[in-house]
């Protein structure tokens, strides 16, 4: 059984010791708008790379061109059989001047529309479906589609969505402490009853839990920000919004409960800092998170490891920036973001991310951006480091389940240890003192 320490659960007493977040390695850029399918941005944000059953790798992207009003927006695929290097196939559902792309053009959706951010999940009985955002022609919202082999899609809830961002026709002229009112529209517009409580910004993950037969929902939730509230930041796209993380569930996809608010910026944090988003990954007995750390201020955005054993109730025990040296990758301020999870492969990590040119609500300019690949070794998501020369860490008590102990780390100086008693007393034979030090970088020191 392993254990880790990404909360306070294992350790019963530490000194000269600190929490530190694992090493990655990076690999570059691995996917940039050189096809005629990809427009002057494109991004992974929010979305999976997906393993197949031969063992390549799928990635869905979104490629974007940010102009207000006349924004554009389009899911495409490319595939890898390494990680390393990507292609992307023709997939003859959508043509740009004659040539086809790699786009993926949504079923049952309304012309005129377009799609981004897609959560694409492969469930136990290999059907497919994916969460993905509508934009256009007024529409704002968060919808489910169905797919038989990951790659031709058609959406199911269009006019009764998961969730619906403010700007949708049907929460136009409402906010998310109020009643949902419709203000000066024209046209039809679908009513839906629910769409009091189904409010969301974007920056929507969803992911299926096949233990409890669930679909999980981490989102944003928009308060009410105003100048004598202290959080106000003028020059933000959204200055009246003050961004924490939510949750749902479902069990079907389709119908979602109540939003439950799981993660605010807290004392630890200075008064301009949001929380953009919230992407997970679940490993044995924990959940660790990816959250989207926004100093409005700065109008900069980094990743932040968070953890849980619930998937809902988080703790922050880091406080730091788990991607590093965003101005070397991007030449200037910009602002990294996650993907929807990351991908098991051999004793490592594969961790997809987007790396901007531009600050977050600066779009003039060099605008531009590239999804990036790094690596993290074993589950080194967060490890414990010796502040000086020396630490030391008493854990709680543990029941065995075999002979042996192996330690992960990377051990620049030595380890060594004791063992106790449920009570503290050193047990004959396995005295500090008698400890065999170990040395070195392993996954499996003994």
């Amino acid at each position: 059984m392993k254990e880790y320490f990404f909360d306070d659960t294992l350790c019963a007493d530490s000194s000269g010791v600190s929490k530190v977040p694992g090493k990655v390695s990076k690999h570059g850029c691995i996917i940039n708008n050189d096809n005629p399918g990809d427009l002057s941005i494109v991004s992974a944000f929010c979305s999976p790379a997906v393993t197949l059953s031969d063992g390549s790798l799928r990635l869905y992207y979104s490629s974007m061109d940010i102009a207000g009003a006349n924004s554009k927006y389009f899911i495409s695929v490319a595939h890898s059989k390494d990680a390393e290097k990507w292609t992307k196939p023709d997939l003859g559902q959508d043509f740009v001047d004659g040539k086809n792309t790699n786009r993926i053009a949504i079923c049952a959706i309304p012309d005129g529309c377009f799609t981004l951010q897609p959560s694409v999940i492969k469930l136990p009985d290999n059907s497919w479906r994916m969460f993905c955002w509508v934009h256009g022609n007024g529409f704002c919202r968060y919808i489910m589609c169905k797919s038989a082999d990951g790659l031709t899609w058609t959406a199911v809830n269009f006019d009764q969505p998961c969730v619906y961002h403010p700007n949708d026709k049907v929460q136009k002229g409402s906010n998310f402490a109020g009643l949902t009112e419709l203000k000066g529209q024209s046209g039809k517009i679908t009513f839906d009853s629910r769409a009091t409580g189904l409010k969301s910004n974007d920056a929507t993950m969803t992911y299926y839990d096949s233990d409890r037969k669930v679909y999980r929902m981490y989102s944003v939730w928009l308060f009410n920000n105003y100048l004598e509230a202290g959080h106000y930041i003028e020059y933000d796209n959204a200055p009246n919004a003050y961004r924490v993380i939510q949750y749902r569930e479902s069990c079907d996809g389709l119908n979602w409960g109540e939003s439950k608010i799981i993660m605010t910026p807290d004392e630890n944090d200075t008064s301009d800092v949001q929380l953009y988003y919230l992407g997970v990954q679940k490993i044995a007995g924990a959940y660790i998170g990816q959250l989207g750390f926004y100093p409005v201020a700065e109008q900069t955005m980094d990743i932040e490891l968070v953890f849980s054993t619930d998937g809902i109730n988080w703790t922050r025990p880091l406080r730091n920036k788990f991607l590093l040296e965003r101005k070397k990758e991007s030449g200037q301020e910009g602002m990294i973001y996650a993907s929807h999870s990351m991908i098991k492969q051999g004793d490592s990590y594969l961790i997809f991310y987007t790396s901007y040119l531009n600050l977050h609500n600066m779009w003039e300019g060099p605008i531009g951006s590239s999804i990036m690949l790094a690596k993290l070794k074993g589950e080194r998501f967060l490890g414990l480091q010796a502040d000086k020369d020396s630490g030391n860490i008493t854990t709680k008590p543990i029941v065995l389940n075999s002979q042996e102990i192996f330690i992960d780390g990377d051990i620049r100086g030595e380890l060594k240890a004791e063992l106790c008693d449920p009570f503290g007393k050193i047990i004959d034979g396995f005295e500090f003192k008698q400890s065999v030090a170990v040395h070195g970088d392993s996954l499996k020191h003994r």
